[in-house]
């Protein structure tokens, strides 16, 4: 009986100068992502601290004026 020759299913090749790798680096793949999102969170919770004084100049409760952080938060994660 004769058998097929097996061929690898991955090679490893190297990457010359004038090619880039295959994979992305890892520390910027996650350090980036990374950074974007502390300062989405750091976005959607600053304005917590000013609801009070926001709510005093809208002329407004803080209870009406959270619906302004409500509405940035769901714009915001609409993406659009």
């Amino acid at each position: 009986m004769s058998h097929p020759t097996a061929t690898p299913r991955h090679t490893v090749t190297s990457s010359t100068p004038d090619q880039s790798p295959g994979w992305a680096p890892t520390a910027p793949t996650t350090v980036l992502p990374t950074l974007l999102g502390i300062l989405m969170v750091g976005q959607m919770y600053t304005v917590l601290a000013l609801l009070h004084p926001m709510a005093i100049a809208l002329g407004t409760t803080p209870g009406q004026a959270i619906w302004t952080a409500t509405a940035f938060g769901f714009a915001s994660a609409d993406g659009t």
